[in-house]
């Protein structure tokens, strides 16, 4: 579905549906309290939700490893949307058979399998959920409906115009300040201390995790014979797909990137993207004269796992700040990422491996959970200032190294 119309339903339906539903937990709660109290239990079945977000599965995995190790015995089960189930799938830590989707590829299929997934929740009988989205009404919504008896998640306190209802039994405070890493474990946490309000503690005390990639040899073969091993390879995500292209730091750039690696650092350079990035592509092998080291790849790794094969016999990843980010994360590739109209405090990939290219304007970041990543912007001062000089400087010695 359109993002637009993603944002009308949340703000015009939600709201409402929201505010009545916190009337009838309000109602609910009034009528516990005249009944003999539940007996605590320690949960057996964990629900995490993070529907929208590709590259957040992997800033979310320490929280997932926390929560498999204060409960070793719950099973952990994970809802997201169709397109992204691959990123849930390749942090190896949730079994296949509990990753659950919701299309949203249309209004009549969405519709379909969020009434299919209340009903698989309703017999599933969940303990708890932890809903990873910042302030999705939708989300909020759904996790009550479930009928699960403990929903941690994000909770507005006196932030203003973040309204999702009062539908969480464990609202935990939302910190602009600091990196979604931690923001995530504080989720965790707070199930895991029973704490429902804030979490007194420092980020160090928090342990960071990454999954660990396996390489498959047949794979890596294959791409292997494209790209060669002669030369140092750097790789470049120039689209930053239609979601927010907003964030886009301009093929024009990428291509005199691409250029000053080929000539001046004697690299191999390899363009990836989905299919709908051709046209980008197109672009940069005509600036480059179609230079015969300079490979367009995209819409040929059909899969994120591909993808990543092809990132771990690279040297250098340059892209726009994307899901395939937070996956480079995953193998031993310097990974830079160009920032603008969100900031690295809160999203740089966690890869020790990862420089954030980032120009501090006053307006930016302008994407923010506050504007639920909506902004009026139309010129992105912010990129544009990055300049090719400012990157290939970068890029060049790694490149070398």
């Amino acid at each position: 579905m359109n993002i637009e119309t993603v944002r009308f339903v949340d703000k015009y339906i939600g709201i409402p549906i929201c505010f009545v539903l916190s009337l009838h937990r309000k109602l609910m709660t009034l009528v516990e309290r005249m009944l003999p109290p539940k007996r605590e239990r320690s949960p057996r079945k964990i629900l995490l939700v993070e529907l929208s977000e590709m590259g957040s599965t992997v800033i979310a995995y320490s929280a997932i490893v926390k929560l498999k190790e204060t409960f070793p015995e719950a099973e952990l089960f994970f809802l997201i949307f169709e397109k992204n189930k691959e990123s849930v799938e390749l942090l190896g830590i949730i079994p296949p058979q509990n990753i659950w989707v919701i299309r949203d590829n249309g209004l009549l299929s969405f519709l379909h399998d969020t009434f299919g997934f209340l009903f698989r929740a309703w017999a599933t009988r969940f303990d708890v959920v932890l809903d990873l989205e910042l302030f999705s009404r939708f989300t909020s919504i759904l996790s009550y409906m479930a009928n699960i008896p403990n929903r941690v998640g994000f909770y507005k306190y006196t932030h203003e115009g973040l309204y999702r209802g009062n539908l969480l039994t464990h609202n935990v405070y939302y910190n602009p300040h600091v990196h979604m890493v931690y923001n995530f474990l504080a989720l965790a946490d707070s199930l895991c201390l029973d704490e429902r309000v804030y979490l007194r503690k420092p980020t160090t005390h928090y342990p960071v995790s990454l999954p660990s990639f396996k390489i498959d040899k047949t794979i890596e073969a294959r791409f292997r014979a494209i790209i060669g091993n002669d030369r140092p390879v750097l790789v470049i995500n120039p689209n930053p797909g239609k979601l927010l292209p907003i964030r886009n730091w301009g093929r024009a750039a990428f291509a005199r990137v691409a250029q000053s690696a080929l000539t001046k650092d004697k690299a191999c350079v390899v363009i990836v993207g989905l299919a709908s990035a051709k046209e980008d592509a197109d672009f940069i092998r005509g600036f480059c004269h179609n230079d015969p080291h300079l490979i367009d790849l995209t819409g040929q790794t059909k899969n994120l796992n591909e993808l990543i094969h092809v990132l771990s016999l690279a040297n250098v990843f340059l892209t726009n700040d994307s899901g395939p980010a937070h996956f480079a994360s995953l193998v031993p590739i310097h990974n830079l990422v160009i920032f603008g109209p969100e900031t690295p405090a809160l999203y740089k990939p966690l890869s020790e491996k990862t420089v954030a290219i980032y120009a501090p304007f006053t307006c930016s970041p302008c994407l923010t959970a506050m504007n639920h990543r909506k902004t009026r912007c139309d010129d992105n001062f912010c990129l544009k200032s990055i300049t090719v000089d400012e990157v290939c400087a970068l890029v060049g010695p790694r490149l070398r190294a």
